[in-house]
């Protein structure tokens, strides 16, 4: 059974594609991204770009990105072992993907300045959610595009898929920092 929160998040389904964006990952696609760099970026290359560990680094890889144009396309993989998987949803509940979007952004922070993307997130908004739940055995696919950079505000547009199928959409605000003392004290970890 979907718990009540996936079930109230996941609407009418129904969505409206401006149609001036380029596809990155499919026809249509919500995100504008030109990519290039013809790198994957893993394990501890992530660990590098991230403050997350453990059970909270909620990206396998990055796929590709461009500086230039500040987007990045990343993936990951759901597995039994993540924090949020729910046995009876086998897998975990979409609005989970958010993170995967905020990770996937600090990532292109982290790229830049060559040490962890530091930040906030100030809001999630005009969330979409197609699919409910991503089952574990599943590969998400994140595209990320920065729309707006104000001094130590950023705005980008997010999309998840599933194969060529939307999961999520959403518009991330995000607040980034180089002082790592407004982090004292809190947890990037699962544990």
């Amino acid at each position: 059974m979907v718990d009540a929160l996936t079930a109230s998040l996941v609407g009418s389904g129904s969505t409206v594609v401006h149609e001036a964006v380029r596809p990155i990952l499919r026809e249509g696609s919500f995100v504008d991204c030109k990519m290039g760099s013809g790198k994957i970026i893993e394990n501890e290359g992530l660990l590098a770009l991230l403050p997350h560990r453990e059970g909270m680094l909620l990206l396998s890889r990055i796929v590709d990105y461009d500086l230039d144009s500040h987007t990045i396309r990343a993936e990951y993989d759901i597995t039994r072992d993540c924090l949020f998987y729910d046995p009876a949803l086998d897998g975990i509940p979409a609005w989970i993907s958010f993170e995967c979007m905020a990770q996937s952004a600090a990532a292109i922070t982290g790229l830049e300045n060559r040490r962890p993307g530091l930040g906030l997130i100030l809001s999630v908004s005009c969330m979409e959610i197609q699919q409910p739940v991503l089952r574990a055995g599943s590969t998400v696919s994140i595209a990320v595009a920065e729309d707006v950079r104000m001094e130590s505000v950023y705005t980008y547009t997010a999309e998840a898929l599933l194969g060529v199928g939307p999961v999520a959409r959403s518009r991330l605000t995000v607040y980034a920092t180089k002082d790592e003392s407004v982090f004292e004290g809190q947890v990037f970890h699962g544990n």
